[in-house]
């Protein structure tokens, strides 16, 4: 007497239990005409795979068998010959069916919150994906990224940073890099680089992403006057006394061509030079070695035929 078993995987819905149903009556047939169960009694057979032995897919619960068929001598069926991945032995048909893996979506780990006192200050630092940070302006830092799960296939990387730009696996742009593990590297971090650093983990399968939120810290500084100014007319300068003062008046229209006089804060008029003032042929003011009396009003006027325009600068000069 022989035994013919047919191992069926509904895998899913209605619709696979229809295609499913339809298979196995279908190879069920087909085996029992093959090896004489219909009209012979002396056929002799080992294991063997009807159709798809151990075949796999992959669907939304991992991977999943099709239709299987598997026969042998009375008695001696293994019902876990044909497992969900690979085929187990007793078993003296072909070659078992090979593993296949299912892609996998990636997993970021999510850090513990960073606790900091006092805020990063000096050298490089580091961090995990997900964690925020204070640090001190000039630093580096490193955002590192930790994954629960890599993904099947492995992931590829991109952070988005607070200025919409984006940077991905293996990239340098400016002060940033991804390292190909996900790392992000910040250098001479500035306030500029201040705001939200959000990673997205993807493949195939899926993606997942997290974000660090980064404050940029910068001590208190005094205003340092310039020691050379150059400045429009219009604006506003501080300048330490004993330095050279530039003052642009640069006219932009005028026919016949203006010319350009300077009201000094004494009220005096000045049209070339005179001791430590002078006037360039563009109309520019100079004042070398400026002296704490030098401070007030500047007054550039352009003249032609057609009229006069005016404009005023106010100079500031502090002791050294």
């Amino acid at each position: 007497m022989h035994s013919l078993v047919i191992l069926i995987n509904w895998g899913g819905g209605p619709g696979h239990a229809i295609f499913e149903g339809a298979m196995t009556l279908f190879w069920s047939l087909a085996a029992l005409l093959a090896f004489g169960l219909v009209g012979h009694t002396t056929a002799q057979f080992r294991w063997s795979r009807i159709v798809g032995a151990c075949t796999a897919t992959c669907g939304p619960t991992g991977v999943k068998p099709s239709l299987i068929i598997c026969f042998g001598p009375s008695g001696t069926v293994d019902e876990v010959n044909c497992d969900r991945n690979t085929k187990k032995p007793p078993y003296q048909g072909p070659e078992p069916c090979n593993r296949i893996t299912c892609p996998e979506g990636p997993v970021i780990a999510v850090p513990q919150p960073l606790v900091q006192n006092p805020p990063i200050r000096g050298g490089n630092n580091a961090i995990g994906a997900g964690q925020n940070v204070q640090i001190h302006a000039d630093n580096s830092l490193w955002i590192d990224l930790n994954m629960a799960k890599p993904g099947i296939p492995p992931a590829t990387f991109s952070w988005s940073l607070p200025g919409g730009e984006t940077v991905n696996t293996g990239e340098m742009s400016g002060q940033f890099q991804v390292h190909e593990n996900g790392t992000l590297v910040i250098t001479n971090i500035g306030l500029n680089n201040e705001g939200d650093y959000e990673v997205t983990a993807w493949n195939s399968a899926g993606s997942d992403s997290i974000t660090s939120s980064v404050t940029v810290l910068i001590g208190p500084k005094f205003f340092d006057p310039p020691r050379l100014a150059t400045i429009d007319i219009g604006q506003k300068v501080t300048i330490i006394e004993g330095n050279r003062l530039v003052i642009r008046a640069r006219v932009v229209q005028g026919a016949p061509d203006p010319v350009v006089s300077w009201t000094l804060p004494d009220g005096s008029t000045l049209k070339e030079r005179r001791g430590r003032f002078s006037v360039r042929k563009s109309g520019a003011l100079v004042v070398k070695h400026i002296k704490l009396a030098d401070r007030g009003r500047y007054t550039a006027t352009a003249t032609n035929s057609v009229g006069e325009v005016t404009a005023v600068s106010r100079v500031t000069v502090i002791r050294k």
